[in-house]
């Protein structure tokens, strides 16, 4: 008896089971009589989720891990885009091969955040990227740290 394989991951899935052959993309077998089909077995239906058991509470072991959804993410994402400028800019991952990266990183920062306190809210945007000082410090910021941590 063959074995029988069912097909749950296709859109067009009944409910039924299926032969080998049925289901499957047929394969060109050097002549156009000869048909093969995928030997790639077809996942099983996927279940629904177990039925709750009353009185039962689930847990999760995560006590001591990073707690990433405290991440502001729209900044995050500011900080990306001045990734990207700089990967437009310089090529990707440039940053990596700036000589004294710690010092003139450093400086960078620096310059980053003194134009946002001089600015006292009317010049919080770098002129060039139109991106904020302070992504672009703390993007400066990050490169230090992954330069302290000994990384190259």
């Amino acid at each position: 008896m063959l074995p029988t394989y069912y097909t749950s991951d296709y859109p067009q899935y009944d409910g039924k089971v299926r032969m080998p052959t049925e289901g499957l993309n047929p394969v060109m077998a050097g002549t156009p009589d000869k048909v093969a089909y995928s030997s790639m077995p077809v996942a099983p239906p996927k279940t629904s989720s177990p039925p709750r058991v009353e009185g039962l509470k689930g847990s999760k072991h995560d006590i001591g891990k990073a707690p990433w959804h405290l991440l502001p993410w729209e900044e995050v994402e500011e900080v990306v885009k001045v990734l990207q400028h700089g990967a437009a800019k310089y090529g990707e991952f440039n940053w990596m091969q700036v000589p004294d990266a710690r010092k003139r990183y450093f400086s960078a920062a620096m310059r980053h955040l003194a134009a946002y306190a001089n600015g006292q809210g009317r010049d919080l945007m770098d002129k060039e990227s139109g991106l904020s000082h302070m992504s672009h410090a703390v993007c400066s910021i990050l490169f230090i740290m992954h330069f302290e941590r000994g990384r190259i």
